[in-house]
């Protein structure tokens, strides 16, 4: 845990400095920008491979513990359960490769078929979200929490993929961001636990509060990177509400 809130401080240290500062083109800032979609990367998948390790399908690994017998023993639930956990996998190892513009560049085929596997992965692993977030833990505030983190996952990632397929490359770039965000959320909810528990909170409010805080705190961060971005392009406000006003 020590090391992932570390990951995370690093991260956020690196958004600030990259993105407060985006005039400062300098290599300096390019290697900090690098350094922010490394640690992203690093933390993505070392949350991949904790998941890897509800594979060994014991009953009582991890929060399963908590589950009831009923629950966890039922045929529809494990095969959403387990469905999510493997799309979840897939969509936060191959989020990061879909930022690096010199792989976007270099390989165009290899990012739109990732890309295509990515919206799969979150369209199939978010719908059957929506059905395991009906069991989740931490009463109806948990339980919704969990259902808004899935329908904004399913929200941002299709609105990405229409916008690139109607040819409106910044719009999907930053509905991308978006939904990566809340992919990223499996991260944060671990981590805010921890800080809620910290703070003096108790395991159980924690768990409710961070239902919900882990994928809205991420999507106002994405929220500023993207505002960030449009000032260093000139650009006075993100696409979406341009798209609005018109």
């Amino acid at each position: 845990m020590g090391c992932i809130v570390l990951i995370k401080i690093c991260v956020i240290l690196c958004i600030h400095v990259c993105f407060l500062f985006p005039a400062l083109n300098s290599p300096v800032m390019k290697l900090l920008r690098s350094l922010l979609l490394a640690l992203v990367f690093v933390s993505g998948f070392a949350m991949a491979l904790y998941a890897l390790s509800y594979l060994s399908l014991n009953p009582d690994w991890g929060f399963l513990e908590s589950k009831s017998p009923s629950v966890k023993s039922g045929v529809v639930w494990q095969f959403c359960f387990y469905g999510h956990l493997l799309a979840g996998i897939v969509a936060i190892v191959l989020g990061p490769f879909q930022f690096i513009q010199r792989l976007r560049k270099r390989y165009p085929k290899a990012h739109r078929l990732a890309g295509v596997v990515y919206v799969g992965a979150i369209v199939v692993g978010g719908l059957l979200a929506l059905y395991s977030a009906a069991y989740a833990d931490g009463g109806p505030i948990g339980k919704s929490g969990f259902m808004g983190l899935a329908l904004a996952w399913l929200i941002t990632t299709v609105i990405a993929f229409a916008k690139i397929r109607q040819g409106k490359v910044n719009q999907h770039e930053q509905w991308m961001i978006r939904s990566y965000a809340v992919t990223w959320a499996a991260v944060s909810f671990r981590i805010l636990i921890g800080v809620g528990i910290a703070a003096g909170l108790t395991f159980d409010i924690s768990y409710r509060l961070t239902a919900w805080f882990c994928w809205l705190v991420n999507l106002g961060v994405a929220e500023f990177i993207i505002y960030k971005l449009m000032q260093a392009r000139g650009q006075k406000k993100p696409a979406y509400q341009e798209t609005i006003t018109q």
